[in-house]
């Protein structure tokens, strides 16, 4: 979690002042409660959701972390961090970034995978080194 917050933080200047490295850190912070053993899992997941349900609603970004979420690499940056939707097992690779108004992943609500001819796994986006831009809404395989 920390060598990826590590990464996160060196695309922002400067990081502490900036909104998008916050929200990724929330995420990395789901991810790696979600992955503690269930004794110390329950706490520290409730207080993951109550500052993601604060904080996300703010800029209204929907960022799946847990078990079947989002797989984000190192260095995701959210340059302007409003109205991101990346869904439910959509993985991205290092060096991501990611402007305002876009959507990653399909479904028929923010984040449930609806049947697709590929595997919701496939759908998003893989690589490293992308820039998605605003209003860009990548729902099929890319290559």
């Amino acid at each position: 979690m920390f060598e990826n917050l590590r990464c996160d933080a060196k695309r922002y200047d400067p990081w502490y002042w900036n909104a998008g490295f916050w929200i990724t850190a929330i995420y990395r912070y789901g991810m790696w409660a979600s992955a503690l053993p269930w004794p110390l899992r329950l706490p520290m997941w409730i207080s993951y959701r109550i500052v993601h349900l604060l904080f996300f609603r703010r800029y209204n970004v929907h960022l799946w972390a847990g078990r079947g979420g989002a797989r984000i690499g190192p260095g995701l940056c959210l340059i302007h961090p409003t109205n991101v939707m990346i869904g439910k097992g959509v993985e991205i690779g290092a060096n991501c970034l990611i402007f305002h108004d876009v959507t990653l992943g399909t479904g028929l609500l923010p984040g449930t995978p609806r049947e697709m001819p590929v595997p919701y796994k496939e759908l998003g986006v893989k690589g490293e080194a992308l820039y998605t831009w605003g209003g860009a809404t990548p729902n099929s395989p890319t290559p």
